[in-house]
């Protein structure tokens, strides 16, 4: 218990964050340029149903979209998508 205890004061005497180990963790509060979002250089292209035009999807440029809303009576109505990326590493589908 005294060994616990003494481990607990080391690290808050010590001035760093015990999860980072950032030796201030305050430093980012007080940083003006803190507050900016991150730069990004994705971009959405909107995607809207092609059949009944009843909904629309944003996906990142360049992705495949496929499906769509479908009619299998008067009050059925069905819908499903496909989204690939351009490389073929991520597939989405949305029913």
């Amino acid at each position: 218990m005294r060994i616990g205890g003494f481990v607990v004061f080391l690290v808050l005497a010590s001035g760093r964050d015990a999860r980072s180990g950032d030796p201030n963790p305050n430093a980012a509060a007080s940083d003006p340029n803190s507050n900016k979002p991150a730069e990004s250089t994705l971009t959405w292209a909107r995607h809207e149903d092609p059949a009944e035009r009843s909904f629309s999807i944003e996906v990142p440029q360049g992705w495949n979209v496929q499906g769509g809303a479908y009619r299998f009576g008067y009050f059925d109505v069905r819908w499903g998508m496909d989204v690939r990326s351009s490389d073929d590493k991520v597939i989405l589908r949305i029913d």
